[in-house]
């Protein structure tokens, strides 16, 4: 049989069809005399169904993007452009399909769009999975000097229990791990010598890996100190070539935006400080959960140092079109795995009057996807730096959501994977019990039973108690001649203490002043009638006192 040369012939003419189709899609848009109005957009990181809103209100022409990517977000930075290149270079970007629809229009993920980013990912994930395996097989031979990637040797000749547990893992769990999602090794799947050596004696390991960063992350759970983590080396980024699509003139334009922090300029900020050097228009994928912490260290002064900078941070590929730049991600597929829809973080971050981190919310994110929250603990973390300054009341909140996302709490996780009804029993205080033999509180078991001395148990039980009380509190702020700030923060049970407690620090500073409400949470986790594991932990949602 000749498959080969069919399978190449197939090829071919999937790739004349996508471009025959992407030839029609924008012949339809450009024979829309409404698209040719020339419109202004400026969106610095919006969902694509508020762009699309904007195009939509000045160009009268009715537009629609399906649910499935209305959430995705761009950076947008047009003025007097036609709106037929724009809606074209949208759907470049994002790899996305338009569609008539009645007298509009509709933005779209068609099924060859969707097939493209799930081959993207089996790729990597297929690819990645080769070269460890790969580098076992070195590793038994004695040949680690053949493994070529640095994190990878670096992960393999380490600690033996990593080792252990990578080769116990099946083809679904490789599958799984390489998603981005974590995967558990209960002890009695380790050798036992690895699982009693110099780490202690560890009840189960969580295994997570980040394809975005390349880096590994274990997770040791143990009764007497659950939450120990070890992680691999990243890979050592590789040096991107810059993009020739600035002219010489272009190039040499002056820089002339401020950005809110000199220090750290983000994406949309130095995507809009092109725009507006260059006079060219830009369209970007944006996904802050990934994107935000990595910013520019300063404001270049020209146009093509900016650009080199952007190209530096290694997220985007960048295509010119006539007067219009296009940033895609090169890591996509990655990208919009790790994302979380707008209206879930809203949820989350309150607004000026009220804000915070409740149980019931913590719940919610630990049901996230392990990427999904590796991301948004990376982000929160950064947001906690970037407005220690401005405003420490909203960081304290971020370090919170970081700390939740990034929780290692063995009874935290147990109660986050329960389904609906449980989780309100054990919120209404009564115990709950958790078997090996029941699919549907398994994984909860896991985690409950990793804080036990033995696992070796069929059955066990968790208890949540809440009590709720308010506290008063300041946040003081000082600034420091490098530039840098230091909160001193301070909770109490009554306003009086808090300013007495100041008074004793003599800090001196920006004072900023809230009450939160508090849930505090004590967990408790047995097997029958004897209590084995208790841990305490506090949730608080701010309410933010201007005045006084």
């Amino acid at each position: 049989m000749r498959i080969r040369p069919v399978l190449m012939a197939l090829a071919i003419l999937y790739l004349v069809l996508s471009l025959r189709a992407l030839a029609l899609q924008q012949a339809d848009l450009g024979e829309d005399t409404r698209l040719a109005k020339a419109i202004t957009v400026q969106r610095g990181g919006a969902p694509l169904r508020e762009v699309l809103s904007d195009i939509a209100r000045q160009t009268g022409v009715p537009l629609r993007i399906s649910a499935g990517v209305s959430s995705w977000r761009a950076c947008v930075f047009a003025e007097k452009i036609p709106a037929s290149q724009l809606m074209s270079a949208l759907a470049r970007t994002f790899d996305l399909s338009w569609r008539a629809e009645g007298s509009g229009y509709l933005l779209y993920q068609s099924s060859e769009q969707r097939a493209r980013q799930e081959y993207e990912i089996r790729k990597a994930v297929t690819e990645r999975k080769r070269q460890i395996q790969n580098g076992l097989r070195l590793l038994a031979q004695g040949r680690t000097d053949q493994i070529t990637d640095p994190s990878l040797r670096y992960l393999l000749t380490g600690e033996r229990l990593y080792v252990a547990a990578l080769r116990v893992l099946t083809e679904a769990e490789w599958d799984s791990l390489l998603r981005g999602n974590s995967v558990l090794i209960t002890r009695d799947r380790l050798p036992p010598p690895v699982a009693r050596g110099q780490m202690g004696r560890i009840n189960m390991l969580g295994i997570f890996y980040n394809p975005l960063s390349n880096l590994w992350t274990f997770r040791m759970y143990q009764p007497a100190s659950v939450g120990a983590s070890g992680s691999g080396m990243a890979t050592s980024a590789t040096v991107s070539t810059v993009p020739d699509v600035l002219s010489p003139q272009e190039g040499s334009a002056r820089v002339t935006l401020k950005p809110l922090n000199p220090s750290q300029v983000t994406v949309p900020e130095a995507l809009l400080a092109l725009a507006n050097a260059t006079g060219l228009a830009v369209v970007a994928e944006y996904y802050p959960l990934t994107m935000l912490p990595r910013h520019l260290s300063s404001m270049p002064s020209t146009a093509k140092s900016l650009l080199n900078e952007l190209n530096n941070l290694r997220l985007f590929n960048i295509r010119r079109t006539g007067n219009l730049l296009r940033f895609s991600a090169q890591q996509r597929a990655w990208h919009r795995l790790s994302d979380i829809p707008h209206e879930t973080m809203a949820k989350w971050m309150g607004d000026e009057r009220s804000f915070g981190i409740t149980l019931a919310q913590a719940l919610d994110i630990l049901q996230l996807k392990d990427l999904q929250r590796e991301a948004l603990g990376e982000w929160a973390a950064f947001m906690a730096r970037r407005s220690q300054a401005t405003d420490p009341v909203r960081s304290l909140f971020y370090s919170k959501l970081a700390d939740t996302a990034r929780s290692f709490e063995a009874l935290l996780e147990a109660a986050a994977h329960l389904h609906t009804m449980q989780k309100q029993n054990l919120l209404a205080g009564r115990p709950l019990r958790l078997s090996a033999r029941n699919p549907t509180t398994r994984e909860a078991f896991l985690y409950a039973a990793s804080t036990l001395p033995d696992m070796n148990v069929g059955e066990v039980w968790i208890q949540a108690q809440v009590t709720q009380k308010t506290v008063y509190g300041a946040a003081v702020v000082t600034l420091h001649e490098t530039g840098a700030a230091t909160t001193y923060n301070v909770t109490m049970d009554t306003q009086e203490q808090v300013h007495q407690r100041l008074a004793e620090s003599g800090i001196m500073g920006t004072t900023r002043w809230f009450r939160a409400n508090v849930e505090e949470v004590v967990f408790r986790a047995g097997v029958g009638a004897r209590e084995v594991r208790q841990t305490v932990m506090r949730f608080l949602r701010y309410i933010p006192d201007p005045a006084k």
